[in-house]
């Protein structure tokens, strides 16, 4: 294992070191011509990322992250430069060779002040892509994790609002939080999803790449303030009381050129204090035993600290280098409080992330580029709980006692590095690239070693008033009765397990991953394009190899006037095995650390009274990368003055998906019963052996007709079935059947509806929007107890009738924990339907008019409102049959919050 593991490293460097000469490759002296270099920006002088550039008849080419372009060796004649952007007017150059050297191209904003910045060419409504710019960028929200928010609602249409995007920034992949607002350039949403270029399936929540701001030419800056406070807020539509609920946001960003004009600098930092509160939502004991609510807002304050700073040199007319540094650091309280769990089983998390990025971009020649990439990101999280004491679980009812996780710290170094060479001749274009990401886990957890009761519900004989056993009876009581009988020692107050875990806290390991990748587009004529692609993967821990991935694609615009198009994709991907999966097995590896189980212990006197269950993890043998094939086809009309509407069908096939089964469970539903191996202990096993199935049909419109009006809305139906659900560590109710098993994924609503837009309004208002709906979002129904002695307490409801002795009038029919007549189908419980509308509304003011454009100071206010409407978004209902919180509401996102901004430009 490890001589291929060092063979993998050294095989991935060989090579990123055959790709690496390329930039000295660039180096020629033109002899027979001269060169044409320079930066496209703003009347403000702040640089245009992305802007489109053809020289004479060359393919048309892009500015960089600096805006800035390069042609090598041109003939010595007078050529043509064509220059434009999104929102601002075209511009034609006469360049002579007279002329050669560094030009700057000033482009300025079209027509009507402000305008908008989307049009039609920036959204590609039938295949999901988007870019965001200007003014769009400018109307998200400020707060960096309402930004994620509202960013993750337009990635639905790879997969729905339940799925989870990959964020890369600047290329690199995004572990932590988002960078601030004002450093973002432009984002791109959901591109070339089945490009080789991408490990990521693309229903498994899509992409977002977001590409930072470069310096200035003149020195430009921001200092900003945002506030909330708990006057103009609504309370939490789960308490019953307002919370002192504020928020406030500081920081500055300041960029320009360093020295020189071929370097320059940019720096930002930001501060949020965040004073929220959780909503304990449940049903406790008083001191005589009495059932009674506890709603309770808990404050969970949030102290968040983010810095960048970014420098980048042209080292030559053809290359640029960029470095960078991010630092986070951040502190929570009271986490994991609310809901059903009480303040007491919370804890405090400490976080410090350091980042070092490194970019060096050469254009070798017109038709061929290279971008090496390396970042180094370290990662410091620690876990202190608010009690160490035993945890007590009472089913549907409270948490109490210290958290699970107790005292933790995660030290975490991973090694980015990715090089690609794009290589462009006429009507074809071919980039190919190799990507690795080493990760260095050094893991100290307490996790389970408290130890927790558990009281699921159970029988026992009935009591007189005296608290007397009434002979000859026996009832069903849930998890609440059981606890009261408990504590005070009464028959039938046993608790239903008692689990903790023993042995070593130190849980370290390394995992390395590696690709190489290969993208070929060919245009076969103005309306016809055919895409391929290859990818190869290898990954340690566990060791997989055998890891190839085809991509095929083509468009097709089919009538002359191209108000059509249409366009078909297939690809198969695998998904990694995760560095969260790896920790999970070896924190109860069997040898440095083992679970622990105790079936009806005695909970007053703290004695364990029945025989000890040893729970280990494992991985199956030979696991390796989980595979799907995905195929997309899709189909967009446009007609006059931007008016687009398109259709898209997904369909998904997964096999191999991972997922846990107990190899080991006991047979006869007796957890001391008779095992296939050692009698005593559950096997968990992460194994593939889950599926996946099912479609993605996607309806959107897009208008930029009007330069005062934009508007884009999306409808996505998500109709996935399997046996497996968002985390590996899900495990079907029984390990020797999947019955029932066959049902939608946890937290994947069926319909997604997504709208946003933006309007300017007399006054010199502008006004933005987005709007989200999400409907029939299932979660799976549950007894609280484990039938079958499998170690997992995930046994569902069986269906009854209304003489069934226990049964549950529920609005899903009658229901009973056992005894009924067969099981209910997996995550059959639906939530209520959410609804979110975020508004911003935004005044700008130029504080010296008659100053050059790129010397004005402007002040900015902003009022902006997350879930305006103030509606009821649940986002965990009570699961556990027969217990206080049953099909009711446990937690909700925050009722509507309104915030204040103001911000100085210069």
């Amino acid at each position: 294992m490890r001589q291929a593991f060092f063979h993998l490293r050294r095989v991935t460097l060989c090579s990123l070191t055959a790709l690496l000469p390329l930039g000295a490759a660039g180096q020629e002296t033109c002899l027979k011509g001269f060169a044409i270099n320079g930066q496209v920006v703003d009347s403000t002088g702040a640089a245009i990322v992305g802007a489109v550039l053809t020289l004479d008849q060359l393919p048309p080419e892009r500015s960089n992250q600096r805006g800035e372009f390069t042609y090598d060796c041109v003939s010595a004649q007078t050529h043509t430069l064509q220059v434009s952007a999104n929102g601002f007017a075209e511009r034609s150059l006469s360049i002579s060779p007279s002329r050669a050297g560094h030009l700057r191209v000033v482009l300025q904003v079209e027509s009507v002040q402000e305008e908008i910045s989307v049009s039609s060419a920036q959204v590609n409504t039938a295949t999901g892509e988007r870019t965001l710019a200007g003014t769009e960028v400018t109307d998200l929200a400020d707060d960096p994790d309402d930004l994620q928010r509202q960013l993750q609602s337009y990635t639905a249409a790879a997969g729905g609002l339940g799925g989870v995007p990959l964020i890369t920034v600047d290329g690199f992949r995004l572990e932590s939080r988002m960078p601030p607002k004002n450093a973002i350039a432009f984002i791109r949403i959901n591109p070339d999803l089945f490009s080789a270029e991408f490990t990521e399936a693309p229903y498994d929540g899509g992409r977002i790449e977001i590409y930072t701001k470069p310096g200035q030419s003149r020195l430009h800056g921001d200092l900003f303030f945002n506030d909330s406070e708990a006057g103009f807020n609504a309370k939490d539509p789960l308490s019953t009381r307002r919370a002192a609920l504020t928020r406030r946001r500081t920081g500055f960003d300041l960029s320009g050129p360093l020295f020189h004009h071929d370097r320059d600098f940019s720096l930002s930092l930001e501060h949020r204090e965040i004073n929220d509160f959780a909503v304990v939502n449940a049903t406790v004991l008083d001191t005589a035993g009495n059932r009674t609510s506890l709603v309770q807002n808990v404050p969970t304050p949030q102290h968040l600290w983010e810095a960048n700073a970014r420098v980048s040199f042209l080292t030559s007319p053809r290359n640029v280098l960029i470095a960078g540094y991010t630092a986070n650091v951040n502190q929570f309280e009271n986490v994991s409080a609310g809901g059903n769990t009480l303040q007491e089983a919370g804890y405090g998390r400490s976080q410090a992330e350091h980042t070092l990025r490194l970019s060096n971009v050469t254009t070798v020649s017109p038709h061929l580029m290279q971008e090496f990439r390396i970042s180094v990101r370290y990662r410091d999280e620690q876990d202190t709980p608010n009690s160490t004491a035993t945890q007590a679980q009472v089913a549907g009812a409270f948490t109490s006692g210290g958290a699970d996780i107790q005292t933790s710290r995660n030290r975490e170094t991973v090694i980015q590095a990715l090089d690609d060479v794009v290589l462009t001749r006429k009507q074809h274009s071919l980039k190919l690239g190799v990507q690795v990401e080493d990760y260095f886990e050094r893991i100290k957890t307490l996790q389970g070693f408290n130890g927790t009761y558990l009281f699921g519900g159970g029988t026992g004989p009935e009591l007189d008033t005296q608290g007397n056993p009434i002979a000859g009876t026996s009832i069903v009581f849930d998890g609440l009765e059981q606890y009261r009988r408990a504590q005070r020692n009464l028959a039938g107050g046993t608790a239903t397990t008692f689990s903790n875990v023993a042995g070593q806290p130190g849980n370290n390991f390394n995992q390395f991953r590696a690709s190489l990748y290969i993208q070929d587009q060919w245009k076969l004529s103005d309306r016809l394009q055919v895409t391929g692609g290859l990818r190869y993967a290898v990954q340690t821990e566990p060791l997989s190899v055998g890891n190839i991935t085809p991509r095929l694609g083509a468009s097709w615009v089919p009538d002359k006037k191209r108000k059509w198009s249409l366009s078909g994709r297939l690809g198969l991907f695998l998904t990694p095995v995760a560095t969260t999966t790896i920790a999970e097995a070896r924190r109860l590896d069997g040898t440095q650390r083992t679970g622990q189980t105790i079936y009806t212990p005695l909970y007053v006197s703290g004695v364990p009274g029945g025989t000890i269950i040893r729970t280990i993890r494992s991985n199956a043998p030979a696991l390796t990368q989980s595979p799907s094939i995905q195929s997309q086809l899709a189909a967009g009309y446009s007609w006059a003055k931007g008016w687009n509407v398109s259709a898209s069908w997904v369909h998904i096939r997964q096999w191999s998906g991972l997922r846990t089964r107990n190899i080991n469970s006991p047979q006869g539903n007796d957890p001391q019963g008779l095992r296939p191996g050692p009698r005593y202990e559950n096997i968990l096993q992460f194994q593939q052996t889950g599926s996946v199935i099912g479609d993605i049909e996607t309806v959107s419109f897009a208008s930029s007709a009007s330069k005062r009006i934009q508007f884009y809305a999306l409808y996505v139906y998500v109709d996935l079935k399997g046996t497996i659900d968002k985390e590996p560590t899900f495990a079907p109710q029984s390990s020797s059947t999947d019955a029932g098993e066959w049902a939608q994924i946890s937290g994947r609503s069926r319909h997604n509806i997504v709208t946003s837009g933006q309007a300017q309004l007399p006054f010199g208002l502008t006004i933005a929007h987005v709007f989200r709906v999400l409907g029939d979002t299932p979660y799976n129904l549950v007894t609280g107890i484990d039938r079958n002695g499998d170690g997992n307490f995930n046994d569902r409801p069986e269906l009854a009738t209304a003489s069934t002795p226990g049964a549950i009038d529920t609005r899903y029919g009658w229901l009973v924990s056992d005894g009924g007549n067969g099981t209910i189908a997996r995550n059959l419980g639906l939530m209520p339907w959410n609804i979110y509308l975020d508004t911003n509304l935004t005044r700008r003011f130029v504080l010296n008019p008659k100053a050059a454009n790129d010397r004005r100071q402007t002040l900015s206010l902003n009022l902006r409102s997350a879930n305006l409407l103030n509606h009821t978004n649940v986002t965990t209902m009570g699961s556990i049959l027969d217990s206080p919180s049953f099909d009711r509401a446990v937690l909700a996102d925050p009722g509507r919050r309104l915030e204040f901004g103001v911000r100085y430009a210069f």
